[in-house]
């Protein structure tokens, strides 16, 4: 009896209010209890912090996938459903940064507003939590199922909330002014139901401690899948095998889904378990659909001891080519390196496909842009910083006196996916991105800048309207030149050793005036280049 009467004296010291009463904010060390299993790196704030590429790999991923993993690791109280959602089109993932409210008790509710306003807490508390977001984060709040009288936020908390965490909401509550927050692009909430009325009788009492969102448990910095069914929080310490699990199993449900409709097995082969034949014919299969895994280990170890060996042992400048994002690029179309490349694989077919098929070529650039945004996070992770320039796609829209599309086709086809990667690499990294299109693209040009291009390459100066001094003074001061040094058509194969060298200075003069300006051939030098005309590029 007399060790009962301890712990009871112990445990009610533990939850007597101290100093940081007024937010009740778990402290880094706290989080860091709550959250163990976690041994990677952490927010400033205690709570796990997760690889960006698994989570854009995540939202592609199904509730029941993930819930299978983490049901066999035990966890089988990790999931609500039934709720209402803005958009129900749009899944969105992050990381939960939680709250907890309780009725209303107004003589405590008074002494945390005082000493929170005291501390510089800002407004109502329930605008505190919002305060303390990041990005990535998902706001997760356990207001005990009140809907009426319950809404946490309406559109000016809902475009706050966004700002601060480019996420969405998960609130065991209400929310208000549905229209309003319709509005906010890219903003989700998933939610017990919407209501007009205003938030009161409810109180603040936790921040980033753990929470009852329905039937699901969940801490500070649980991973948060949000989908039309549900929502699904998952242990950050399981977030990686959940992943990369559920990424084989769709690869095994699509390779399956795909013999069934050839008529190659029937649905007891493929539900059943799997004969030798079976499993090479699906390792045969990846093989051929290399486009469906994310950049292997080994692709990305040799990105990383390349990096690494160029920053540490040289003064270099490096310059990464970042791979799947040639959306369009004419020399990867026919794929001879495929072993049964599939689609469009003639060159003028595809060009035919840009007018007749646009809805065609619009899905393969979303399945690509998914993969390219991947690879750009699994690049960083592997690489950083270090690196100043990456070549992000070659392909082509000019010829020698025109574009080959409109400047209206590459505004609807291409220019769309190519803002996701530009803005997906200034957001993450502090890369140019680099984009390689010969021909006559000056009327482009604009909208190359628009999408987030900072460097273009390789600068024909030879072909129509691509005249030195007229892009130096249209666009000089918006992206750097990388080439349009030298005429690789004419000049230089052709030309006299001194043509080529004042060819070369009037270049540098002009494209070199304030800056902004790497200095390289038009093109690639061909073996018809005397050398004497070469060497007096120098």
């Amino acid at each position: 009896m007399k060790n009962i009467k301890i712990l009871i004296v112990i445990f009610l010291v533990g939850v007597i209010p101290g100093e940081n009463v007024a937010a009740q904010i778990a402290t880094p060390d706290e989080i860091e209890f709550y959250t163990r299993e976690w041994t990677g790196e952490r927010h400033p704030d205690g709570r796990p912090k997760v690889p960006e590429d698994l989570l854009n790999r995540l939202i592609n991923i199904s509730i029941e996938e993930a819930w299978g993993v983490m049901r066999g690791e035990g966890f089988n109280n990790q999931f609500e459903g039934g709720w209402e959602m803005i958009h129900q089109d749009q899944p969105f993932v992050g990381q939960a940064l939680t709250a907890v409210y309780f009725p209303l008790r107004p003589d405590y509710n008074k002494r945390l507003i005082e000493k929170g306003h005291s501390e510089g807490m800002i407004g109502a508390s329930n605008s505190w939590p919002i305060d303390l977001l990041r990005k990535g984060d998902v706001y997760v709040a356990d207001c005990f199922g009140k809907i009426i009288d319950g809404t946490l936020i309406g559109d000016n908390l809902g475009n706050a909330i966004f700002t601060n965490s480019g996420k969405g909401v998960v609130f065991d509550g209400g929310a208000r002014d549905l229209e309003g927050l319709e509005e906010i692009e890219g903003f989700n909430a998933y939610v017990r139901g919407f209501d007009p009325t205003y938030l009161k009788e409810v109180m603040l009492t936790g921040v980033n401690v753990p929470v009852r969102i329905g039937h699901a448990t969940v801490f500070p910095g649980d991973v948060v899948l949000a989908k039309r069914e549900g929502v699904i929080f998952i242990p950050p310490h399981l977030l990686e095998k959940v992943v990369i699990t559920s990424e084989f199993i769709m690869l095994k449900d699509t390779f399956g889904h795909q013999r069934l409709q050839e008529g190659t097995y029937t649905p007891g082969q493929i539900d059943g378990r799997w004969t030798d034949d079976i499993k090479k014919d699906f390792l045969n299969w990846i093989d051929e659909n290399p486009g469906l895994v994310p950049m292997s280990r080994e692709d990305l170890d040799h990105y990383r001891n390349a990096v690494e060996f160029l920053y540490e042992r040289t003064d270099l400048g490096i310059y990464v080519t970042l791979p799947g994002m040639g959306f369009g690029d004419i020399a990867l179309v026919p794929a001879p390196w495929m072993k049964d490349p599939k689609g469009i694989r003639d060159m003028q077919e595809w060009y035919i496909s840009l007018v007749m098929r646009p809805a065609y070529v619009k899905a393969i650039f979303e399945r690509q842009c998914e993969y390219a945004l991947k690879n750009i996070e699994m690049i960083h992770e592997a690489i950083g910083n270090r690196a100043q320039a990456v070549f992000v796609t070659g392909t082509d829209f000019g010829t020698q006196t025109g574009l080959f599309a409109s400047p209206e086709s590459y505004r609807d086809l291409f220019k769309p996916y190519h803002t996701a990667v530009n803005r997906k690499i200034h957001e993450l990294t502090t890369w140019k991105t680099f984009i390689h299109s010969c021909g006559a693209i000056f009327e482009l040009i604009p909208d190359l800048i628009d999408a987030g291009f900072d460097i273009l390459n390789p600068v024909q100066i030879s072909a129509r309207g691509m005249d030195a001094g007229r892009l130096k003074r249209e666009f000089g001061r918006e992206i750097v030149f990388w080439g349009g040094g030298i005429d690789t058509q004419r000049t230089l194969p052709f030309g006299t050793p001194d043509e080529v060298y004042r060819e070369v200075r009037e270049n540098i003069d002009v494209f070199g005036d304030g800056g902004g300006y790497v200095f390289n051939s038009v093109h690639n030098v061909q073996s018809n280049v005397p050398l004497a005309a070469y060497l007096r590029i120098a």
